[in-house]
């Protein structure tokens, strides 16, 4: 789900704001769910890979004592998001990355935390606007570059998360295997319950495990919002 507003370009949560006037991803519910869900206790150096005006890093920063990295391929989203940080009561240890994390990683502190939500559309026909076709198709950045880079880049007990449309769960698996990480949990997210789940929450990491498998429902059976995503979003949005 995106947000948009032609008549306030500005994102408001409890603790921060997130302008994203000029970038081609808006704030949605994919990035306030990674943000809010992923593991950050202990951690130290998180990379927020794909990181468009700065939303998760900024959760992550609101969560954690953690130095954060925003690493972003898009000029104008970089750039919005380092306004986002510099705004923000966390910007001595949030930091955007104007770049390519394919080419950069070698030249950046080791991560015991990767986030990402990566562009995932890998069909059909790419947006006319080349901002959001890079934004929203794997055309820079795929779960394979990503799981790829957690592999070579984690410190060791580091983990990485991100979030994916369910119908990649096979795809994403085997990129796992091929690249020696081990599906830790996936947490199904579904709409309403007894629908099909449209996304899913990965925790990946480099030691072999059992796997767990959890849900959560965003509304109940009557619309309202679930229980669940209440208490795991109450310290961002608003009206919780």
């Amino acid at each position: 789900m995106e947000v948009k507003s032609k008549k306030d370009p500005v994102f408001r949560f409890k603790h921060f704001a997130v302008s994203n006037a000029l970038s081609a991803m808006r704030v949605g519910t994919d990035g306030v769910l990674l943000g809010a869900w992923a593991i950050t206790d202990g951690r130290q150096c998180v990379w927020d890979v794909g990181a468009g005006t700065g939303l998760i890093s900024l959760m992550l920063a609101q969560r954690s004592n953690a130095e954060i990295y925003g690493v972003e391929i898009d000029a104008v989203a970089c750039n919005e998001a380092r306004h986002n940080f510099e705004a923000s009561q966390w910007s001595g240890r949030l930091h955007a990355v104007d770049g390519d994390i394919l080419r950069i990683y070698n030249d950046m502190p080791r991560p015991d935390l990767i986030v990402s939500n990566p562009p995932y559309f890998c069909n059909g026909e790419s947006s006319p606007d080349a901002g959001r076709a890079v934004a929203r198709h794997e055309q820079t950045l795929s779960f394979d570059d990503v799981i790829r880079i957690a592999a070579i880049c984690l410190q060791p007990g580091g983990i990485l998360c991100m979030v994916s449309p369910a119908d990649r769960k096979e795809s994403i698996e085997w990129s796992c295997a091929l690249h020696k990480m081990y599906v830790e949990e996936i947490t199904s997210v579904c709409t309403v319950p007894g629908k099909q789940p449209k996304r899913l929450l990965w925790r990946i990491g480099l030691q072999p495990c059992t796997s767990v498998m959890k849900s959560i429902n965003i509304k109940d059976s009557a619309g309202n919002y679930a229980p669940e995503y209440v208490e795991l979003t109450k310290d961002f949005y608003l009206n919780f």
